[in-house]
């Protein structure tokens, strides 16, 4: 590669399951894991963009040099699902690839967090991501998430426990 270092890759990495995990659901066909090999490289492209500051031109050739050389070939966490379409060999790499990027856009501030579980709660594809999330939580962190799931506003909280259930599992 010619742009990214060793550092590089699971930054970008993390980022891009971020964005993959995001663009699907459970009531996708392929469970939001699959991903055209186009937007998989427009993807990379800006990512690299930013980490990188360079041109677009030479983030799209580095990108296309990652996803045949260091994913393909060497990292064995992506691969190819029939023509010209990608997805994490296996759904927990993405999931915890995922929880990672939410953690790291977190640093100091913990509303990050809380975002995610108002927004993704009870959502199946998320659950993974979330029980990743909150362990990996520092000092104190792990208290304000399963307040602020036993807060979250869930239809019928009252008599289902939904909420408890899930901190339940944390």
């Amino acid at each position: 590669l010619e742009y990214l270092e060793l550092d590089d890759l699971r930054r970008l990495m993390e980022r891009l399951a971020y964005w993959i995990h995001y663009q699907g659901g459970t009531g996708d066909a392929e469970g939001g894991t699959l991903i055209d090999r186009e937007e998989l490289i427009s993807q990379l492209t800006q990512y690299i963009c930013e980490m990188k500051r360079v041109e677009r031109y030479q983030a799209k050739a580095e990108a296309k040099r990652f996803l045949e050389q260091t994913v393909r070939d060497r990292a064995g966490l992506l691969s190819v699902q029939g023509q010209d379409r990608y997805a994490f060999v296996h759904k927990t790499f993405q999931e915890y690839l995922t929880a990672m990027e939410i953690q790291d856009q977190q640093e100091e501030d913990f509303e990050i967090v809380r975002e995610h579980i108002d927004a993704h709660l009870h959502d199946p594809h998320w659950e993974e991501v979330l029980l990743l999330l909150i362990a990996q939580q520092k000092q104190g962190n792990p208290t304000k998430s399963l307040k602020a799931i036993l807060r979250h506003d869930t239809p019928y909280e009252q008599w289902l426990h939904c909420n408890l259930l899930f901190a339940g599992k944390v």
